[in-house]
């Protein structure tokens, strides 16, 4: 380990760290678990033209899955499933690559520092050698040295873009224009026509469902989907009348009127916390005694029936449409679109229970046949030509707008809409971004509302998610100068961040094809497989 981790300032680069690892995150994880095994293939890949062993991939790999979960804490095992693992380590390798040829290195006083301002390795806002050993030993499983180093790399990254970066600059023009982009505020009011105020008038043929259904099958791809038996254990609630006794003495505590002879209302929570926590460890040992049982009889209704029971039954879903219902985490989905029929996985928690599981039936992914899809079909349709009417309706109020508009001196735009019989809305003041009652969050609303002005306040026809809009500008307010000059230097901190992690993703963009990536991972996979199959064949 490095001699003693000393205390010092916090470096602007381990920011610059923590900022290219959230740039090189994206896609869904890849697990590294199954690239342990040896095959035909000497190494995972090329960079540089260079060769990547398997020894060098999983070392980086590991490294990579660290650096996730010191960046994701306590929510990694929720958010792991869309981190791509692989091509992070993959883009790690690049960056190194193009690190040491630039001769950048990062000093042990770097590293230090790093470490210790890590919130992992912190008790009581102070770096605890003692936790960090235990971290690296027992959740990390990796020496300190290694991880030391695996900091390092990191440094080094973090160094290397933001050299890439450093000549970036932004004027007091370009700070001016992105405040007033974030801050000036409109009010509008509009017409909005749907295309289910115009459902009823629409005729649908045979034949234009069928011409649909042939055109765009794509369409009603249907995701490959599974039903489950489940048996749920409900955790016990929390005892109510020690709730409100621990109520009654929070208020009294605030009001000075508490005995201090009396447990504090703390200590009451934490003695009812210890209590519920053993109902449910209870729950728990039950549950896993019940699934021990389950490993010589895998059925779910003879452990339900043996405990008096209730199994049930999900229904089929898809992984992208999971049963939200269900209270299952994706982690826990996951697992259980990987089992097999009939196969029961381990017992798994949701916030409010206990939970087993058993594979019932499958089905793979499909396109439908038109019987299937024709409902579907006929309802896209029907929302097409209703769109095409709703689209010239509201051209036609426009023209009648523009021509009473004109007929009257005080050009006043509620007075018109009302003239002609048309409902108008209204919305509060609001700034770009901003949820809108009715319309809620629409990028061609809201550009369509900032383009107008005192000269042009009459929009033409907008498209929205919603419908067809007319846009009237109410009022315009203008950013406070006040309030501009005192967040100024904010803004510009913003700004400059956003530009230098523009420059950085083109520049890591840039490498990527540079480094004429040869991946032979998919091909080690099937590699893989194969050998597995073949050892089954031989066991068999």
């Amino acid at each position: 380990m490095l001699k003693l981790l000393r205390h010092k300032g916090f470096n602007k680069k381990i920011l610059w760290a923590v900022a290219i690892v959230i740039i090189l995150s994206f896609g869904f994880f890849g697990s590294a678990n199954y690239l342990t095994r040896s095959n035909q293939f000497t190494h995972f890949g090329e960079i540089f033209g260079k060769k990547i062993s398997r020894e060098d991939f999983l070392k980086a790999y590991k490294n990579t899955e660290i650096q996730a979960l010191l960046r994701h804490g306590n929510n990694y095992s929720q958010v792991r499933e869309f981190l791509n693992l692989e091509s992070e380590t993959w883009d790690r390798l690049i960056l190194l690559h193009k690190a040491k040829r630039q001769g950048i290195k990062i000093p042990d006083e770097e590293v230090i520092e790093t470490i210790q301002k890590t919130p992992f390795f912190q008790r009581n806002n102070q770096f605890d050698s003692l936790l960090y050993k235990n971290i690296l030993r027992y959740s990390l499983q990796i020496t300190p040295r290694a991880f030391e180093e695996s900091i390092r790399d990191l440094l080094t990254i973090a160094e290397l873009v933001q050299q890439a970066s450093a000549d970036v600059t932004v004027t007091d023009d370009e700070i001016f224009k992105e405040y007033k982009r974030a801050n000036e505020k409109v009010r509008i009011s509009y017409l909005l026509e749907t295309p289910d105020q115009h459902t009823n008038a629409v005729n649908v043929t045979e034949k234009e469902i069928q011409e649909y259904y042939e055109n765009n099958k794509s369409k009603f791809y249907i995701p490959p989907t599974v039903n489950v038996d489940f048996i749920k254990f409900t955790f016990p609630d929390m005892d109510e009348e020690n709730l409100r006794a621990i109520q009654t003495a929070k208020a009294a505590e605030e009001k000075g009127t508490n005995d201090p002879n009396q447990p504090t209302s703390k200590e009451l929570m934490d003695e009812l916390n210890e209590a519920y926590e053993g109902q449910k460890e209870t729950v728990r040992e039950q549950v896993h005694s019940m699934y021990a049982d389950l490993i010589d009889t895998p059925d779910l209704n003879v452990i339900a029936k043996k405990n008096n029971l209730d199994v049930q039954s999900s229904g089929y879903f898809s992984f992208e449409k999971p049963n939200f219902q269900l209270g299952w985490s994706y982690d826990n989905l996951k697992k259980i679109f990987d089992l097999e029929i009939n196969k029961i996985a381990e017992p798994f928690e949701s916030n409010s229970a206990m939970h087993l599981v058993q594979m019932k039936q499958k089905r793979t992914a499909y396109i439908p046949e038109y019987n299937e899809a024709k409902e579907k079909a006929r309802t896209d349709v029907q929302l097409q030509k209703a769109r095409k009417i709703t689209e010239e309706k509201t051209k036609e109020y426009l023209s009648n707008i523009m021509e009473e508009m004109n007929k009257s001196e005080t050009k006043d735009f509620t007075k018109t809409i009302k003239k002609v019989g048309l409902t108008l809305n209204q919305t509060p003041n609001f700034n770009r971004g901003q949820y809108l009652p009715v319309v809620g969050i629409s990028k061609e609303f809201q550009d369509a509302a900032f383009r107008l002005n005192t000269e042009y306040r009459i929009s033409g026809v907008v498209e929205t998610p919603k419908g067809f809009c007319i846009l009237h500008l109410d009022e315009y307010i203008p950013i406070n100068q006040k309030k501009y000059n005192e967040e100024k230097e904010n803004t510009k901190k913003q700004l400059l961040t956003q530009k230098q992690s523009d420059v950085v993703t083109a520049f890591l963009s840039r490498l990527r094809q540079q480094a004429q990536l040869v991946n032979n991972l998919e091909k080690w996979r099937q590699e893989e497989a194969a050998l597995a199959a073949e050892e089954e064949e031989q066991e068999q």
